[in-house]
């Protein structure tokens, strides 16, 4: 997008990045302090990489991973997923094909590129819905990933959701999460729950259940519902992470901080800025 953020928020974006992204160095940075000496001692200035990195676009150097969610084979490759604890195969294509290494980051990058199609397409309303609707599916199946984690270490009180016994999303955030975290709640008082659930109500009354026989909505509507994409889907799944204690992917970090949307008066489209 090349939009410029602010000089707290490029801050606060490489600090996340360094403190809890998917990076490749052993140990994680737990101050700001620690997060300078180690770019000094690397050759780069931490305030020019602040700079740098207010245009919204230009890479965090050292600590931005770049690897997606999938990975793909040609040829005659076949693709599997092995557990390091077990040596089981959790997943294999037969032949090429694609494979995700985690559901919920798949749907997130999907959700992602809806968000880029809703700015740029020729549908943008059917792309936000989508947009929406894989956004909430990527949180969804997040809480079910650290369920299965959970399950895996306490097979004698498992969490369990199935057809027999069914439990609802607001269910396993307010009452599984405590469990699977020993005690620590998801807090539901800031503007990440706000959007998220001003995202459920689009997701349920115009992306699931059409409740019209025609679809509308403004372009300042539109706008001001890709920027809850940001702190309802991005924003909630970095604090999930964080609340696990569980390395976060770049894209997901990197997205929490985008810049905001604004309809342009006379152009038929939303913008960055």
């Amino acid at each position: 997008m090349g939009e410029r953020i602010s000089r707290p928020q490029a801050r606060r974006l490489i600090q996340i990045m360094a403190k809890h992204g998917n990076h490749y160095y052993e140990g994680q940075f737990s101050t700001d302090e620690e997060i300078k000496r180690f770019l000094a001692a690397s050759g780069v200035d931490y305030v020019e990489m602040i700079e740098k990195c207010r245009i919204f676009t230009n890479p965090i150097s050292k600590f931005e991973n770049f690897i997606s969610s999938t990975a793909h084979s040609v040829g005659g490759a076949s693709l599997s997923i092995v557990d390091n604890a077990t040596g089981q195969t959790v997943a294999a294509t037969d032949g090429p094909g694609i494979i995700a290494y985690s559901s919920y980051w798949a749907l997130f990058e999907e959700a992602y590129a809806q968000f880029n199609a809703t700015l740029t397409g020729v549908s943008p309303m059917t792309s936000f819905l989508t947009c929406t609707s894989t956004g909430i599916a990527a949180v969804e199946a997040y809480i079910q990933h650290r369920a299965i984690i959970y399950n895996e270490t306490k097979p004698q009180t498992p969490l369990i959701d199935s057809k027999n016994s069914k439990v609802s999303f607001d269910d396993k955030i307010n009452l599984w999460i405590p469990i699977m975290t020993g005690g620590a709640k998801l807090d539901k008082s800031d503007k990440l729950w706000i959007s998220f659930k001003v995202l459920q109500g689009y997701r349920d009354n115009s992306a699931i259940h059409v409740k019209s026989p025609v679809l509308s909505i403004s372009y300042t509507e539109l706008a001001n519902g890709l920027n809850h994409f940001r702190y309802g889907i991005a924003g909630l799944l970095v604090r999930l992470h964080i609340l696990f204690a569980e390395r976060i992917p770049a894209k997901i970090i990197r997205c929490s901080f985008l810049p905001d949307v604004r309809y342009v008066e006379g152009e038929h489209q939303a913008t960055s800025t």
